[in-house]
């Protein structure tokens, strides 16, 4: 029997693009935000140019 079949249909998992409440911004400036040591880690980042 595949390992598949013996998973759930589907897991239940939240995701930021199901709920977007979830989102929440991070008071950190780029210059201190290391990318070499956060994405190794998993996550991952979109940077959005906004006006003020």
């Amino acid at each position: 029997m595949p390992a598949r079949a013996l998973l759930p249909r589907r897991m239940g998992h939240r995701t930021l693009a199901s709920a977007p409440a979830l989102w929440a911004s991070i008071p950190c400036p780029r210059s201190e935000l290391r990318l070499d040591l956060v994405l190794p880690s998993g996550q991952s980042f979109r940077w959005l140019t906004a006006s003020a």
